[in-house]
């Protein structure tokens, strides 16, 4: 553009240049000001050629500045910020010196309105070249007038033809292609002008997918209607589809890109009310399986009915063409359906066993934290810990920190030489594990029983937790441990190196507290099989187990009042006042005591060892006493 040019459409052309990246801080600065310097500098130095450039700039524009800005970080080039455009991750400088930039720009004095010389010679002007010849015969008044004509036109042919759309009721929508004709009619009319061909096929598309929007609302409406009068979703589905089907291509309008764009809106909407009603119906049979079921009925219950009932179902994406559309609504539905279950299940447990809701969920909750913890570098989805059998420190570790955490006492103070010494001495429980002495005696008598219970050349363990909240305590976790003894066989043991065969056997005849606690439904933290929870209640709540316990008490009470009689008979005799019904009462308490007391420590001994659980110096005391 020649100064003549640019003079006949505005006097007040400013020019700004915005550098990024500037390393000449040092000598500079940032900002307008120090971009004001730059530029002086520049215009007087260089070649010949680079100041006459400078002369024609200082001509053409009336005024000419320069911002210098800063790098804007190395963020600029991560896929976090390319993704999501957060202007926090920039530069806390560069930041700063755009905001400075902004505020110069749109200043009052300097965002001011153009004082323009425009006109229609001008535009003449601007369209001639040097031969007095219109540039391009596209740039002619005629066509652009034309243009600007149309794209009216257009606009009040559209406004008409969504205000009569609207009008047409869903059940007649046929009427809809007539309406369509109608208005491309008066458009080939009306338009004219080289743009008239393109306008034309903007307002047919846009139309069409109109049409093709109101027909799936319309349909779609009609599709959800028909669920409200059946019991069967599935086979509802199977004979209602096919007519939804016919009537989507009966009424949809377009070439073969709007068309399948059209379909695959109809069968997501439609996947959509497709999972919302048979999520309703699994719901309501779940509740009804729910309410005739004891606890150990509802562990598992959830994951089997929703993979039993909740089947992706393949018309939608065959109507679309493409199943991977379909997937992530398939999936969505799910999980809404398996949380909005699992309500209700916390719902019946909470009712069956009186524990609270809050309390069963943060049990829940812990489990997934394990889940996760133990899964997250889990790649080959193995799930086992393997070690040779002389790898012994490292069992110990892995054992000691399930079973007690980190260790709390700190080795920092301790040679390296006493350590080494101490380990070859013991590689079964090094010193610098941190560990107290007590603890190490129960970390090894886990760890020999785990090594006892492995027939393989490897050592393949790995740990669970058992969670469960007493009262407003926080969240306990209970480490069991699985381990390997064949090639497909596995058995479990406890932290009182008690052994269970199978995973039922544990659930049946654990030695947890009288407490309702959270497991992993299949046994293991294992990504391949999925993860749940369930719940159940540890043997010693049965009644069974209370009566004992409760009998244990009364035990206790026999044996005082025993001994509480014989004093009384005593003294009685003593002072010559017969009391015939004192002894018969000390003798048959004292018996009644000494015969439960035998029977309980037998039943103690015995189940330990249907366990092969160690039994304990104090165990046969209290066997020997009796």
């Amino acid at each position: 553009m020649d100064v003549e040019q640019s003079s006949e459409l505005r006097e007040d052309y400013k020019l700004m240049f915005l550098v990024r990246d500037w390393i000449g801080a040092t000598k500079y600065g940032y900002g307008v000001d120090a971009g004001h310097n730059y530029i002086a500098t520049e215009k007087q130095t260089g070649t010949d050629e680079k100041r006459l450039l400078w002369r024609e700039i200082t001509t053409t524009f009336n005024d000419t500045r320069c911002t210098l800005l800063p790098y804007p970080g190395f963020s600029v080039m991560t896929p976090q910020f390319t993704s999501t455009g957060d202007l926090r991750l920039l530069d806390p400088l560069f930041l700063e010196e755009l905001k400075m930039f902004f505020e110069y720009l749109f200043s009052p004095t300097n965002l001011v309105p153009p004082r323009t010389n425009l006109t229609g010679q001008a535009i003449y002007n601007l369209l001639i070249n040097a031969d007095n010849k219109v540039a391009d015969d596209s740039l002619s008044f005629v066509n652009m007038f034309t243009d600007h004509a149309n794209f009216d036109r257009v606009l009040r042919l559209k406004a008409s033809f969504d205000s009569r759309l609207m009008e047409i009721p869903l059940s007649e929508l046929e009427e809809a292609k007539s309406l369509l004709t109608t208005i491309l009619s008066v458009a080939e009319n009306s338009l004219k002008g080289r743009s008239a061909s393109k306008h034309l096929a903007s307002l047919r598309r846009e139309m069409e997918e109109k049409i093709n929007k109101r027909v799936v609302d319309g349909v779609m409406q009609q599709y959800k209607v028909t669920f409200d009068f059946t019991s069967n979703v599935v086979e509802h589905q199977s004979v209602v589809w096919p007519e939804i089907i016919d009537k989507l291509q009966e009424f949809l309008c377009g070439d073969s890109d709007t068309r399948r764009e059209a379909n695959e809106k109809a069968a997501q909407k439609a996947a959509e009310i497709y999972y919302s009603c048979l999520s309703k119906e699994i719901k309501s049979k779940f509740n009804t399986a729910c309410s005739e079921s004891t606890l150990e009925m509802l562990a598992g219950l959830t994951d089997e009915m929703v993979r039993d009932n909740f089947i992706e179902c393949t018309d939608f994406g065959n109507t679309a063409n493409n199943h991977s559309l379909m997937n992530p609504i398939w999936f969505k539905q799910q999980g809404i359906l398996k949380d909005e279950m699992t309500s209700m299940c916390l719902q019946k447990i909470h009712e069956l066993t009186k524990v609270s809701i809050e309390s069963l969920k943060r049990a829940r909750s812990k489990q997934y934290e394990y889940f996760e913890l133990f899964t997250l570098l889990d790649r080959e989805e193995s799930n086992w810990d393997t070690f040779s059998r002389h790898e012994k420190i490292l069992i110990n570790k892995k054992v000691g920190f399930a079973m007690f955490g980190f260790p709390s006492r700190s080795t920092e103070h301790l040679s390296i030489d006493r350590i080494c010494t101490e380990n070859l001495m013991n590689n079964s429980c090094d010193l610098s594990s941190g560990y107290s002495d007590n603890q190490k005696k129960q970390i090894l008598r886990v760890v020999e029983r785990i090594i006892s219970l492995s027939k393989l050349d490897l050592i393949s363990f790995s740990c669970i937790f058992l969670t469960f909240q007493q009262d407003k305590d926080e969240v306990k976790g209970v480490p069991l441990f699985r381990v390997k003894t064949g090639e497909v066989n596995v058995q479990y043991v406890d932290t009182n190196c008690r052994v269970y065969q199978k995973w039922e056997h544990f659930l049946t005849s654990n030695t947890l507290p009288d407490v309702v606690f959270c497991y992993p439904l299949y046994g293991s933290y294992n990504k391949r099989k999925g993860f749940s929870v369930a719940y159940a209640k540890s043997p010693s709540s049965a009644l069974t187990v209370k009566t004992l316990k409760h009998t244990d008490r009364v035990g206790k009470w026999i044996s005082y009042s025993a001994g509480a009689a014989g004093i009384v008979a005593l003294t009685a005799v003593a002072c010559g006042t017969v009391v015939p019904f004192m002894g018969p009462f000390a003798i048959v308490g004292g018996g009644l005591s000494g015969a439960y007391g035998t029977v309980r420590s037998t039943i103690k001994m015995w189940d330990k060892a249907n366990h092969d659980e160690p039994v304990t110096k104090k165990d046969l005391c209290s066997f020997t006493a009796n």
